[in-house]
């Protein structure tokens, strides 16, 4: 049952997004042309063709053609097009006709992340490094030689004494909050065997592993926060309190008096007021403190989601 649903996926994805079979060999025809008219060639990175579910066909086939006289009779620039996918992929998914309009092939070894376990670690370890980095620091790093030697590595602020991954060049990388076990585990039970690159190591392994601890920091860094809420609440409540008592006292000296003249209830209204204006002062002071302290967790949050995503791609290039 699950084979033949998966085998309508395609079709039901083209037909939720409206798209037609001849939708994409139209829209490239007409933007070849539009490049030929500049005197342009179009070349297209596709990282991974299988992200494009639904579409991943249609994308080969108007991907993948010959450089033949009919692209100049139709009045279309060359395309040049480099696609990643996986090994499986290529052999399952890819038809004849494709793989006999491939010139060349890129292939990352089976052992890219090397012969041990050592070597796994470390990759990890330089993307947790450089995710704790900031930002500037790497991109310097990586804008200059780019070395082993050079690496910056980040001030251990928490996980002191947790599992450490040992460069080539003697460096230390700390591993928090994973453990080498851990990584081990999760790379050889979490992947599968044809998805074990960097890629999908960093996607689906450290950054929801890093993300959810993330979500986890995020309520630490928010859990006394409520206190103040709280307070803020309570605050008018409090001052509203007051002004009622004052009333009371107010009304209470009428009473005894048997007078109603301002002297006999300045007094009441006095504590009413003051209450009311205490109130609402600390109300307005702990809020200004509570959006203060919630833009500083925010700014914390962000600066952790900028690295984790503008870092990729300098740590896979630089973690051979």
């Amino acid at each position: 049952v699950a084979k033949y649903l998966n085998s309508k996926v395609d079709t039901v994805i083209q037909s939720c997004a409206g798209l037609e079979p001849g939708d994409f060999e139209q829209v490239f025809k007409e933007i070849r042309k539009e490049l030929k008219k500049q005197g342009k060639s179009l070349t297209l990175l596709i990282e991974d063709i299988t992200a494009f579910t639904g579409v991943n066909e249609a994308l080969l086939n108007v991907l993948t053609v010959w450089h033949t006289g009919e692209n100049e009779q139709d009045g279309m620039c060359r395309i040049s097009s480099i696609i990643g996918t996986t090994s499986e992929y290529y052999k399952s998914n890819f038809r004849d006709n494709y793989k006999n309009r491939v010139t060349q092939f890129i292939v990352i070894p089976d052992d890219v992340f090397g012969s041990s376990e050592d070597d796994l670690c470390e990759f990890v370890g330089r993307y947790l490094n450089a995710m704790s980095l900031p930002k500037d620091e790497v991109d310097a790093w990586a804008n200059s030689d780019g070395s082993g030697d050079s690496l910056p590595v980040h001030d251990v602020k928490q996980g002191k004494g947790w599992d450490v991954a040992v460069t080539e060049e003697g460096k230390e990388l700390n591993l928090y909050p994973f453990s080498r076990r851990s990584i081990v585990y999760l790379y050889n039970n979490l992947l599968q065997e044809n998805y074990r690159t960097p890629r999908y190591l960093l996607r689906d392994v450290v950054e929801k592993t890093v993300a959810s601890y993330g979500s986890v920091q995020l309520g630490l860094l928010e859990k006394n926060l409520s206190w103040i809420t709280l307070f803020i609440a309570i605050a008018p409540s409090l001052g509203f309190m007051g002004t009622v008592i004052g009333m009371i006292q107010a009304f209470d000296k009428i009473q005894q008096v048997g007078d109603i003249s301002a002297t006999v209830v300045a007094g009441g209204i006095k504590v009413a007021l003051l209450t009311t204006l205490w109130g609402l002062i600390v109300a307005v002071i702990l809020q200004l403190f509570y959006n203060y302290i919630l833009s500083r967790v925010d700014a914390l949050v962000n600066d952790m989601e900028d690295a984790s995503i503008s870092l990729l791609d300098i740590v896979v290039k630089n973690s051979k």
